[in-house]
């Protein structure tokens, strides 16, 4: 796209969202159109918000799976004292 095509578009599309402002807070069906579709845009802000806080829970308990998986295979020297689990009886029936 050359330069004189891609500010052609620039302007038509600063004049058909400037036309659309314009009708929505300057004229009475504007005003009505804007008012049908404010709690339409209030709800879908209300579901991507809930949306969102599901994906955090579901990235957070992927993140402390995965560090359970991570903690049960590294090997036993480097893991911190409080996480082996193995008993003196197990250490003695694998050696």
């Amino acid at each position: 796209m050359d330069e004189r095509s891609q500010v052609l578009a620039a302007t038509l599309l600063g004049a058909v969202a400037g036309g659309l402002v314009g009708f929505l807070y300057l004229t009475d069906r504007g005003r009505r159109v804007r008012g049908q579709i404010e709690p339409m845009v209030e709800s879908m802000i209300t579901e991507l918000e809930r949306a969102r806080g599901t994906v955090e829970k579901a990235r957070d308990a992927a993140l402390e799976g995965r560090r359970a998986v991570d903690d049960l295979l590294a090997p036993k020297e480097s893991r911190p004292a409080e996480t082996v689990w193995e008993t003196r009886e197990y250490s003695e029936a694998s050696s």
